[in-house]
């Protein structure tokens, strides 16, 4: 683990979920992935990454993000 990922770790979750949740409401669910994953160094398993940045979503909820994102040219 880096000292970033560390460091982010050690956020109270309920900051790292409003702060997640910020990202998503001005960028978007694609947008804020992007970010979170260009601000990372690269290392650590990435399906838990994912689920963390994907807590509090039901699985149609992420699946619609994608065809949203898939139908507008995000991805």
């Amino acid at each position: 683990m880096s000292a970033h990922q560390a460091g982010v770790m050690r956020l109270p979750s309920e900051l790292r979920q409003r702060a997640w949740k910020a990202l998503v409401r001005e960028l978007g669910i694609v947008g804020a992935t992007r970010f979170v994953m260009a601000a990372e160094s690269g290392s650590g398993d990435s399906v838990e990454k994912y689920a963390k940045l994907w807590e509090g979503m039901s699985l149609d909820e992420v699946h619609e993000e994608i065809l949203k994102a898939k139908a507008s040219g995000q991805i």
